[in-house]
């Protein structure tokens, strides 16, 4: 661990934890296939209350249509007190009545600890 990691670490939780949004994070769960019978049974999805930044409209000028469409925001969450690991592609966000998808996920490191990830959202 660095110096970095011992204040940026929980500082991004702090700051979050105080000024953050509640937000429900769906984790669809894991399929499981029995080879006997050849079925894949869906996973139990989990919700959770997270603390993050509200969902951030991209700036324009990174808006392609492609990678990042207009309606795409991102959010922020600190790493630090996560209920999960690392949020996934495809995990669904509910941000009061709105409900988005995880299309792209990104680290942000400290040191040599993640100190958040940033999600881009799409409706």
């Amino acid at each position: 661990m660095t110096v970095l990691d011992d204040k940026i670490v929980p500082k991004v939780e702090e700051i979050l934890d105080k000024y953050g949004k509640d937000l429900t994070v769906r984790d669809p769960g894991s399929d499981s296939y029995d080879p006997d019978t050849g079925l894949t049974t869906p996973g139990t999805p989990t919700d959770h209350v997270i603390k993050a930044s509200p969902p951030w409209p991209y700036d324009y000028k990174l808006v392609d249509g492609q990678v990042i469409r207009p309606s795409d925001s991102w959010i922020l969450m600190a790493k630090s007190g996560l209920p999960f690991t690392e949020p996934k592609v495809g995990w669904e966000i509910f941000v009061d009545s709105e409900e988005w998808t995880v299309v792209d996920t990104d680290t942000i490191w400290s040191g040599e600890q993640i100190a958040a990830y940033t999600c881009q959202l799409r409706k």
